[in-house]
């Protein structure tokens, strides 16, 4: 798949972003547009997200090494960040919890 990306025009790559969604919106009412517009925004963060993350860990540097995607976090650094991560988004939940109550 890699290699197919590489291969693409950019201008290609985003005209055919523009021939998909324009071949869409005929057969569609607004409201089918709306939830496949929004489904199609979905797959699009899931991949930025998971890009930008993939970035951040990469650009850090540990050692001479960098982190990727087959980087066990067993720094115990590493692990209290994630858990002291954890715990502000269980506090934050248990706060939009009690304001909706």
């Amino acid at each position: 798949m890699n290699r197919f990306l590489d291969n693409i025009d950019p201008s290609i790559f985003t005209l055919s972003a523009v021939a998909i969604g324009a071949s869409l919106i005929n057969d569609f009412n607004s409201f089918e547009q709306n939830a496949i517009g929004n489904w199609f925004f979905m797959v699009g963060q899931y991949i930025l997200t998971n890009a930008a993350q993939q970035q951040l860990l990469e650009s850090r540097v540990v050692g001479n090494t960098f982190f990727n995607n087959k980087t066990n976090f067993n720094n115990v650094y590493d692990i209290e960040l994630l858990k002291q991560a954890i715990n502000k988004i269980n506090i934050e939940l248990d706060n939009i919890k009690n304001q909706k109550n």
